[in-house]
């Protein structure tokens, strides 16, 4: 982390670490703030427009108002992006409000920055420079942080030497293939001995926090929704083709409490085990 968690909120705008961004609301779509963000080092995950994307060390990102965009983790149980050492300038509207009141001649520069509609990526001199800038803000005196802003500003109201996030390729349908292969032949050699995030992140090559946004966006559902489904379905052909009791074949199909199966078999399937039995002998 980039020191002590450092915000300062004058004059509508706030510095400081990734927390500004990984505790802020999932969707940002109501945000009316302008949000520069650079990694000093560390990777991470984060979502834009719904795809999956990944933040690496230097990155520098810029997203305008109303970017729908999240780098909270933490309704994954993992607060993996707060490992990252990163500065975060975040900009609200009234503070350019301010600023042209105050210099007027500055009216063109905002245009041009309001003409940047979606987040990007900077590239070449562009990023050297704002990358530059960024660590004087990180460690500025107050007085000379608006003139850094100004500084940052000037260079950010120039497109060139941006990517847009949206061109940025996303992950290879032959990598995708790939993990949910080994995720699919992991969670079938270890259905019933038990299974844990980690070991099958792992083994898929992935980190926790990667590996349960790619596994919610792959099979549209959580890792133990997924690994139930799948119990489920062996426990209905259990039901049906053996004469074991219900009991047991909770048992067999990794559920160690007979009350959970039965809940979990009624919310998935709407009938009890004993009522699925019956109907597939008539």
């Amino acid at each position: 982390m980039c020191g002590d968690y450092k915000i300062m909120r004058t004059g509508n705008y706030s510095i400081g670490d990734i927390r500004l961004l990984v505790k802020s609301a999932v969707n940002q779509r109501s945000n009316r703030s302008w949000t520069l963000l650079l990694v000093k080092s560390g990777s991470g995950m984060y979502t834009i427009d719904g795809r999956l994307c990944c933040l690496n060390e230097n990155d520098i990102l810029f997203f305008p108002p109303h970017s729908v965009y999240s780098f909270a983790s933490t309704d994954l149980g993992d607060e993996y992006n707060e490992s990252l050492d990163a500065v975060v300038l975040r900009l609200e509207d009234l503070w350019f409000e301010s600023l042209l009141r105050t210099f007027p001649q500055l009216g063109d520069l905002v245009l041009r920055l309001k003409e940047v509609k979606g987040p990007v990526a900077l590239t070449g001199s562009k990023w050297f420079s704002v990358y530059s800038l960024l660590n004087q803000l990180q460690s500025a005196q107050h007085e000379r942080e608006s003139l850094i802003i100004l500084d940052l500003l000037h260079h950010l109201s120039a497109p060139s030497e941006f990517i847009p996030l949206s061109k940025i390729p996303d992950y290879d349908m032959a990598d995708i293939e790939e993990k949910k292969s080994r995720i699919d032949r992991y969670i079938s050699c270890n259905l019933i001995s038990g299974i844990s995030l980690d070991d099958i992140a792992s083994y898929a090559g992935m980190n926790r926090t990667y590996f349960c946004l790619f596994f919610k966006k792959h099979y549209g559902k959580g890792l133990v929704d997924h690994i139930n489904t799948k119990k489920i379905d062996l426990a209905c052909t259990m039901l049906s083709t053996t004469d074991e009791s219900i009991a047991a074949i909770a048992r067999q199909c990794g559920f160690r409490n007979v009350t959970y199966f039965n809940r979990v078999f009624k919310a998935a399937k709407g009938v009890s085990p004993k009522e699925h039995r019956i109907s597939s002998c008539l």
